[in-house]
This record gives C-alpha cells, structure tokens and sequence, in this order.
C-alpha cells in the first residue's frame, strides 16, 4: 500500500494537466479550423467578385467597341467622299462678288 499511494499520487498529478492540455489543444484546433474555412469563404467570395469584375470589363468592351463602330459607320455616311466632291463642284460655280466665274472668263471681257 505505501508504493501505492506514491503512484497514485503522480497519476493523480499527471493526469489532469494531460487532460487539460489535451481539451486546450482540441479547443485551439477547432478555433484555426473555423479561421481556415472563414478566410476560405472569403477567398471563393473574392473569386466571384472578380469573375464578376472581369465579366462586366468584358462586356463594356465589346460595348465600346460596338459603339466605335456605329459611330464610324454614321460618320462615313454622313462625310462621303461623293458628297463633298459635290459640294466642291457647287461652291466653283457659285460667284463671289463679281457673279459665277464663267461670267468673268477672258473670252467674256468686252
């Protein structure tokens, strides 16, 4: 009984420190496990955000560039070569102060 008590005792001392360590240790785990899946939430947040980022980058670029091209068409119909060409010819047959230029060509002079 006397070598008894001695053991006892140092299992009696052991054991709860282990004990407490151990549920410490489950309770630490457990904490850095919810941290793991709370940053992972975040980063497939993140992710999604910028898909989405990237998906609204992408149609605004084909929408610029779809608008770029309804305006050079516009502009190309309304600036023709044809037109101005036209309005060059008008312009020469139109006088100045003195009336149309075929009025004062040399063989019309008196």
């Amino acid at each position: 009984m006397v070598q008894l008590r001695p053991l006892t005792l140092l299992v009696l001392i052991a054991v709860p420190p282990l004990g407490a360590s151990a549920i410490a240790a489950a309770i630490v785990s457990r904490h850095y496990e919810r941290k793991v899946e709370r940053i992972t939430e975040e980063r497939q947040g993140y992710l999604a955000l910028a898909s989405s980022a990237v998906n609204l980058s992408d149609r605004a670029f084909v929408f610029a560039h779809g608008y770029q091209d309804t305006l050079d068409i516009c502009l190309a119909q309304l600036y023709r070569p044809a037109e101005i060409d036209l309005v060059a010819i008008k312009n020469t047959k139109k006088g100045g102060i003195g009336g149309p230029g075929n009025v004062r060509q040399q063989s019309r002079l008196p």
